[in-house]
């Protein structure tokens, strides 16, 4: 998430300059809803690929070694509440953070490019 907020606070000016020379507040919306949910995308799919093959191999080699409690199963209720979660707070981070450039004049904005 922290990336996400670095990557649109950084593009501030990128952002006003985009909507100076024609572009839609709707567009830009859809650009950074856009972003975020790839951004969201490639996260659940980093974590839940090689997350769930550490805890297979590792689940795998304690029972191995004696401890039969600790057969792997994987966890499809948390996955689910994960991935939720993960693209609510994406959603709501990217909103918030538009919400906020909204209320700041475009020529103020622009202005920022210049410091």
């Amino acid at each position: 998430m922290n990336t996400l907020i670095t990557n649109i606070v950084t593009r501030k000016q990128e952002l006003a300059m985009l909507e100076s020379i024609g572009m839609s507040k709707s567009q830009i919306r859809k650009m950074l809803l856009g972003e975020s949910l790839l951004l969201v995308i490639a996260t659940v799919g980093v974590t839940l690929t090689i997350g769930t093959l550490c805890g297979y191999f590792l689940c795998n080699m304690l029972y191995n070694n004696g401890m039969y409690y600790m057969s792997f199963k994987f966890p499809i209720a948390f996955t689910v509440a994960y991935v939720v979660v993960l693209t609510l707070v994406a959603l709501v981070i990217t909103i918030a953070s538009m919400k906020s450039f909204s209320k700041e004049a475009l020529v103020e904005r622009l202005r920022e490019m210049d410091n």
